[in-house]
């Protein structure tokens, strides 16, 4: 099938960025391997299209209307009035005269070695195998056992038109498909097909979907790495996957097991009025990867999640990965979309997006991937506590992902956007104008145009709008921010959350003609990087069970016990805020230093950027109530507490804070700052009095003071 359908985890590859990252939030997608490295083999067992009417189920054993006997098998697919139901429901059916149908297409990626032994089919039909050698270390992957059952497979030729990537096996060995089909069909899934004279382009119209297994898949689509590209129009469809899965079965969401409609290798699939629905753990709505480009338009998805099992075991290992690792500071086990891979595009336009927990909008395991939103709304789950309920992101950046967000409405709990390990860009801006997508070309090693383009005259003139309960904008590991066009940002706690230590790269927000209002007066927040500085008590690498973050009670630093020796291998980060054409009421401060290596911040107020606040070195102290308590242990149940601190005016030696205003920026002090540099234009203002190293100074236009700079309100 595509990269992700046909290789084994890179597991050793998985590790090391685990190592390197701490979190190995941007794992690589399910890859699939045999054991020469080649690509994988596939199996499924193949009937008559439409199946076999069911006579019997006794035990396991499954009698046809026409006699025939077949062992119950995981890569069956049951049909009764129009809905894919569980075995346990067509045994329940049957023994009441229902009808009910049979279906024994499926698909199954091997690892490293493929048994000659049979699945169980008694009629001798080719079955899935049982995989042997499928270990990495002490760590079995739960791809050897997956079995894809897909409504229509899309190919270049359109349904089943290329099967050259599939190979049937059975008893006697590798055997072609020649006549063979793997999709289910009309009988499982809907809808009406027709496929283009070139065989590149096909449609499925009023596809209808009622399923309560849990991982069905009806559509994918699976292009080439050739020129000749393979394109899918996927109109009307009505799509409800509502099983129960509890993820202890479940492939983790990077292999898009049971997604509603996935696109690999280089296709291009436009999903338009369409109405997704979900339920159950790991359970994505839309998926792309390998260089995919998927345009979501006029639809509606909704993503519920489920009930995770009891003993799951928190970890970012995605063989096992079903919720997120809690050190993000979020729970919950489903994602609505996720993009993957190199160079894979998604836009959604015009859409309602709903993730009831972890993420809406996701990029993972991926490198120079584009994510666009445009005048579409990004919801999750408000109905609970803001602090220990409600929990997710409405967008995750990762690898170098550039994600633009035209004219879109974030109703989130937790985060609008994470952005974590890669030179990210992340922009806010309006809907007005044209705009054109844009795709990674790895010949011209740059940006170009991308498949999509909307004219300004298509396109209702919105600017976008961050609600959250909690923060706007969580960097850790890099990434560039820009908010402009008149975006707002309405927030409890900081808009922006900077999280830093050694291994970072560093972060810019830029703020031109935008509004910042945030309920606990914070604009920016760098700090420590919580996970980072966490203990690990066994170990365990990737494994966060047991992880905890402590600190001692106090404000960090100043007894100096607490500040953070630096190693050999950190190199101090900066970070940066710039303002420009806004007028801003909220706290600046610079709180790294006392866990992981210090970063320095760069405050630059230039032309329009009128600033009411502190802009400051910090100590601080993890609270959530605004210091009536101290946090000074925080294990993963009480995850929701990372990010929320207080801050006190120090500088800790290594903190420094850069703050120069150009042009005509004014800067009304609040509260008592301290900075390390100090430049101040001719045209610029501070409210404020300064004192250079403890002297009470007049500031001069255009020369830069250093030392320990105390400014006080007037």
């Amino acid at each position: 099938m595509n990269k992700s359908m046909k290789k084994t985890f890179k597991k050793s590859l998985v590790i090391l960025l685990a190592v390197v990252t701490m979190v190995g939030f941007g794992m690589p997608g399910l890859s699939y391997f045999d054991a020469s490295g080649s690509m994988g083999i596939y199996s499924f067992a193949a009937v008559k299209t439409g199946g076999e009417y069911i006579k019997s189920i006794k035990g396991n054993t499954i009698t046809t209307k026409d006699g025939q006997k077949e062992k119950y098998n995981t890569g069956m697919t049951f049909v009764s009035g129009g809905s894919e139901i569980t075995y346990a429901s067509a045994k329940t059916k049957v023994k009441a005269g229902k009808s009910v149908k049979v279906y024994k297409q499926y698909f199954k990626p091997y690892k490293n070695m493929i048994s000659s032994s049979d699945d169980g089919g008694a009629d001798g039909a080719p079955g899935g195998g049982t995989d042997t050698g499928n270990k990495f270390g002490s760590s079995t992957s739960k791809i050897g056992t997956a079995k894809f059952r897909i409504g229509y497979y899309i190919t270049n030729g359109g349904i089943d038109g290329d099967l050259s990537l599939v190979k049937a096996k059975n008893k006697s060995g590798i055997s072609s498909l020649v006549g063979k089909t793997l999709s289910l069909g009309k009988g499982v899934v809907g809808g009406t097909v027709k496929t283009s004279k070139s065989g590149r382009t096909t449609t499925v119209n009023n596809l209808k979907v009622n399923s309560y297994s849990d991982n069905l898949n009806p559509i994918v689509v699976q292009g080439t790495n050739s020129s000749k590209k393979t394109y899918a129009k996927i109109n009307n469809a009505k799509i409800n996957l509502l099983g129960k899965s509890d993820g202890s079965g479940t492939v983790c969401d990077f292999s898009a097991w049971g997604a509603a409609i996935s696109t690999f290798d280089n296709a291009s699939t436009i999903i338009d009025k369409a109405n997704i629905h979900t339920t159950g753990v790991a359970r994505c709505a839309v998926e792309g990867d390998d260089g995919s480009d998927t345009l979501i338009k006029n639809s509606k998805i909704k993503v519920d999640g489920g009930m995770l099992y009891d003993g799951y075991i928190n970890s970012a290992d995605t063989e096992t990965m079903v919720a997120p690792p809690w050190v993000l500071g979020i729970v919950g086990n489903a994602r609505a979309t996720n993009l993957l891979g190199d160079n894979s595009t998604m836009t959604v336009y015009n859409s309602n997006v709903y993730a009831a927990k972890w993420g809406v909008l996701s990029t993972d395991g991926c490198s120079n991937v584009v994510l666009n939103a445009i005048n579409s709304k990004i919801n999750m789950d408000l109905s609970g506590d803001d602090l220990t309920e409600d929990s997710g992101y409405g967008a995750y950046a990762i690898g170098s992902a550039t994600e633009n967000f035209y004219g879109s409405t974030f109703n989130v709990p937790t985060y609008a956007v994470i952005c974590a390990n890669g030179d990210n860009v992340v922009n806010f801006l309006s809907s007005k104008g044209n705009i054109q997508t844009m795709k990674y070309s790895d010949a011209k090693k740059a940006y170009v145009k991308g498949q999509y383009s909307f004219k300004d005259s298509q396109v209702k003139d919105q600017k976008t709008t961050v609600n959250s309960e909690n923060f706007g904008v969580s960097v850790w590991g890099g990434g560039t921010v820009n908010v402009k066009d008149g975006t707002t940002f309405n927030t409890g706690s900081a808009a922006f959350l900077f999280k830093t230590g050694g291994q970072h790269t560093g972060a810019a927000v830029n703020i031109d003609n935008a509004k910042i209002n945030t309920e606990n007066n914070t604009l920016l927040q760098v700090l420590d990087n919580e996970d980072s500085a966490a203990t690990d008590p066994n170990n365990e690498g990737m494994v966060f069970e047991n992880k905890y973050y402590e600190e001692k009670e106090g404000w960090l630093g100043l007894e100096n016990d607490t500040l953070y020796k630096a190693g050999k291998n950190d190199k101090a980060t900066t970070e940066a805020i710039n303002v420009t054409n806004a007028t801003l009421s909220g706290d600046i401060y610079n709180g790294s230093g006392y866990k992981q290596m210090a970063a320095e911040l760069n405050v630059t107020l230039g032309k329009g950027a009128n600033l009411t606040g502190a802009i400051s070195a910090s100590t601080i102290k993890h609270t959530t109530d605004g210091g009536k308590t101290q946090n000074t242990n925080i294990p993963m149940s009480k995850y929701y507490q990372f990010g929320h601190v207080i801050n006190k005016a120090y500088y800790n030696g290594a903190n420094d804070v850069n703050l120069t205003l150009t042009d005509d920026a004014v800067w009304n002090v609040k509260d008592e700052s301290i900075v390390t540099s100090l430049t101040v234009g001719a045209n610029a203002k501070i409210n404020g009095t300064v004192y250079v190293n403890g002297t009470k100074t007049t500031v001069e236009a255009g020369k830069t003071y250093t030392g320990t700079i105390t400014v006080k309100p007037l």
